[in-house]
């Protein structure tokens, strides 16, 4: 597998910064060529902090991966996501997280047909950041998860909590 990645980044303001990147990746597999492709995955992002405790973040992006099943061979995924984070204090920020994705596969097998599932999947989050040590700190978030599919047996719906710590050396 070839890949060429072209990153991209401007700050457009003193408080506006654009991050984008683009990735071509060339895909030959050595005994199976249904698995080959050539595909173009792109990826921007816009930060905006319209205060020094705040940051604003919008990403979007769309990307082809390998996906093997009877009726495809890829998987194209397009997404957007949107972050609002607040720092309370210097040691404690509160983040709020909302995002899409939506999928479809392509490229059937010879002889296959083409494979109609389409998935939407939204996620939501909402978490707390404690910075307890200069490099230390613990998360704690809770998730949210739904995927509507045109295929019954693909849809879902999670809640969960997350507990992390995390250390910088």
């Amino acid at each position: 597998q070839d890949e060429w990645l072209l990153d991209l980044r401007w700050a457009a303001s003193a408080r506006t910064r654009i991050d984008a990147n683009i990735a071509r990746i060339e895909r030959r597999h050595e005994r199976v060529a249904l698995r080959d492709f050539d595909a173009t995955n792109v990826q921007a992002r816009v930060d905006w902090e319209p205060g020094a405790r705040t940051l604003l973040r919008w990403t979007v992006g769309s990307d082809t991966a390998s996906y093997q099943t009877d009726n495809a061979s890829l998987a194209r995924t397009d997404r957007w996501a949107l972050l609002a984070q607040w720092a309370i204090t210097p040691r404690l920020s509160l983040q709020a997280q909302t995002g899409e994705a939506r999928r479809r596969y392509l490229r059937p097998p010879p002889g296959a047909n083409p494979d109609p599932r389409r998935d939407r999947t939204r996620e939501s989050s909402l978490g707390l950041t404690w910075g307890f040590a200069d490099n230390a700190s613990a998360d704690l978030r809770w998730l949210h998860n739904r995927r509507h599919s045109t295929d019954a047996s693909a849809r879902y719906r999670s809640n969960g909590v997350q507990l992390g710590l995390s250390a910088r050396f």
